[in-house]
């Protein structure tokens, strides 16, 4: 397995460890706390894709 292989392998599960902490995050804040309403399946929809472009951002800045 060569170092590109490695590198990659490597930023998939830092993106996936990223966006499951914040989809826990979310869901602590957001649904325990009741103040998720009747469009809140709409809303983790859209927070999903906002934090995983910002976390593919992120690695693609920190290699």
């Amino acid at each position: 397995m060569d170092v590109a292989q490695y590198n990659f392998i490597g930023m998939m599960l830092t993106a996936a460890t990223y966006e499951f902490a914040l989809q826990i995050w979310w869901y602590e804040t957001v649904v325990i706390k009741g103040q998720a309403h009747h469009d809140g399946k709409h809303t983790l929809h859209h927070h999903h894709r906002i934090s995983l472009a910002r976390t593919a951002m992120y690695v693609s800045s920190h290699d």
